[in-house]
């Protein structure tokens, strides 16, 4: 059974409204899936317009991580979610910070 995916994206003058510290170009950074009930999470970042895939930790489980520098061209941060099996209930999220 395939679990329902929620898709969501951010250019660069909305995520600097979130409670994150600023990102800073090409800095590393560690992406980390903090997920339940066997949900996953996914975080991508492409160009404006164009969509050339800038990053892509593709699909996270629980506790694992992916790490890559910050782009330095326009960016646009994209974060799929999908939840477990159905089984239980199901939770994702993920923490972002400089490696």
């Amino acid at each position: 059974v395939g679990g329902v995916s929620q898709y969501n994206v951010a250019s660069n003058r909305l995520i600097n409204k979130t409670l994150w510290e600023q990102v800073t170009a090409g800095v590393s950074y560690t992406f980390t899936a903090k997920c339940t009930g066997g949900a996953k999470i996914r975080l991508n970042c492409v160009t404006p317009g164009t969509s050339t895939l800038l990053f892509d930790s593709t699909l996270l489980l629980d506790g694992q991580s992916f790490t890559f520098n910050w782009p330095s061209t326009a960016w646009e941060v994209h974060c799929t979610v999908v939840s477990g099996d159905g089984t239980a209930e199901s939770t994702a999220s993920g923490s972002l910070v400089p490696s």
